[in-house]
């Protein structure tokens, strides 16, 4: 199951000339981040900020950030990140 995953990503991610390499990188890379912060700042850090103050609102949806990305012994860093994107934005 191993070798077919690795083979099934590699097959996903390669690419044979620029173009393709660059929808790679779209579908890969940028899609998923903007749709992923859109969910976050866009939609759960908006909604709580109808009820909360904007500062208890990007700690709150930082700390989402962080166990989302579901890893131990990055959680304090992500929530960080999410901290200063929620802030940011």
């Amino acid at each position: 199951l191993n070798e077919f995953l690795e083979q099934a990503y590699g097959d996903l991610i390669s690419a044979s000339n620029v173009f393709e390499g660059l929808l790679v990188v779209l579908v890969i890379a940028v899609t998923p981040a903007f749709c992923e912060e859109f969910l976050f700042r866009g939609f759960i850090q908006r909604s709580f900020e109808f009820k909360l103050k904007p500062f208890w609102a990007a700690l709150i949806t930082a700390l989402f950030f962080g166990l989302y990305h579901f890893n131990p012994y990055g959680i304090i860093p992500l929530i960080a990140l999410g901290f200063y994107f929620g802030f940011a934005a």
